[in-house]
């Protein structure tokens, strides 16, 4: 009977949770690095050969408008561990 009483009472230990498992690594055990890349061609936006620019709803109704890229960085991040600790 003790045994059932302890298997009875220790049973909703063992499906329970802590909740600590997100913090049983620090976070200063990782550090997070942003590698570049590379360059990538992004559209800013319609223009027209005067300069004025072109709202791009309206991009199909104007032909001679021309698109205008402008050239941005790239870079992946990702976390390593931390060598320091």
């Amino acid at each position: 009977m003790k045994k059932l009483l302890f298997i009875s009472l220790c049973l909703p230990m063992v499906f329970s949770s802590c909740q600590k498992c997100k913090e049983c690594i620090p976070s200063k055990a990782y550090q997070n690095i942003e590698v570049f890349i590379g360059y990538e061609e992004v559209s800013i936006g319609w223009q027209f050969p005067n300069g004025s620019w072109v709202d791009p709803w309206d991009v199909e109704l104007n032909p001679c408008a021309i698109e205008i890229f402008e050239t941005q960085e790239v870079y992946e991040s990702s976390s390593i561990p931390n060598p320091r600790i």
